[in-house]
């Protein structure tokens, strides 16, 4: 089974174990990479459990391309910051080989700012422990995220106007005998109804052996909304755009957002 079959059925399934609960707000996304559509990713809200012996927030997602499915879930918060990102859990699996990972990020990484408008800004900076299945590794993040502006995102699923977060980061680690940095900008833009619409990242790699000359390697890709279904506002934007000191009289409900029948 491969592709939107693959993502059809998984998308019944999450949808079955919804039923005996809520259920779930849910995204589908068009992947291109390079200027090419090569790849088509499912996520839906997860709910809540513990990550790191804390409970917190899951989105859960999966990719299927060919024969490689990528199950992840990444796990958040929210502090007086805004969105942050504690780490994923997840792992790859090809023809019958499986391979797992666990990321931990420490101290949390900032996502989505608070005081969701122009000219916010934060500085970040974290340590990633990765654990896979046969070695563990570091990766430092550096970098900034900041509410960019306004504007028109035009994806398959329709026309939105989004609020633009711009994530500007250089991470370095290394593997075996050679150190990697790369340096990525993301512009992720989202509706506040609906959540994340567009994210665009360009990313510039460097490979420095111990010795010999190091690689450099340019990749853009990007992630378009294709199909939806938003049954209540999205947790993440609810929470960088309701004030942190709840209001004296309830709020008004809501309605749901359903994207259009294809």
């Amino acid at each position: 089974m491969r592709g939107p079959q693959a993502l059809c059925v998984i998308a019944l399934l999450a949808h079955g174990a919804a039923e005996a609960d809520d259920e779930p707000n849910y995204w589908q996304y068009a992947i291109t990479s390079d200027g090419k559509q090569n790849a088509t990713t499912l996520w839906w809200d997860g709910g809540e459990e513990a990550f790191e012996g804390k409970p917190a927030r899951f989105v859960q997602e999966v990719t299927v391309v060919d024969k490689v499915r990528t199950h992840r879930r990444t796990y958040f918060d929210v502090t007086d910051d805004g969105v942050v990102q504690l780490g994923t859990r997840g792992d790859i699996e090809m023809e019958k080989a499986v391979t797992t990972s666990e990321t931990v990020v420490s101290p949390p990484l900032v996502v989505i700012p608070t005081r969701f408008a122009a000219g916010t800004k934060r500085v970040v900076k974290a340590t990633t422990q990765i654990k896979t299945s046969g070695s563990d590794s570091e990766m430092v993040i550096e970098g900034t995220v900041e509410i960019a502006g306004v504007q028109k995102a035009v994806v398959p699923a329709g026309a939105f106007d989004c609020t633009v977060v711009r994530t500007m980061t250089t991470s370095t680690f290394s593997i075996a005998d050679q150190r990697m940095t790369i340096k990525t900008n993301t512009d992720a833009c989202y509706d506040v109804a609906v959540g994340l619409v567009q994210l665009t990242t360009t990313s510039d790699s460097e490979v420095r052996p111990k010795q010999g000359k190091p690689t450099i390697t340019h990749q853009a890709s990007s992630m378009a909304l294709a199909k939806y279904r938003v049954i209540k506002p999205p947790w993440q934007m609810v929470a960088v755009t309701t004030p942190r000191t709840p209001p004296a009289t309830p709020a008004t409900a809501t309605p749901p957002v359903v994207a259009p029948a294809p």
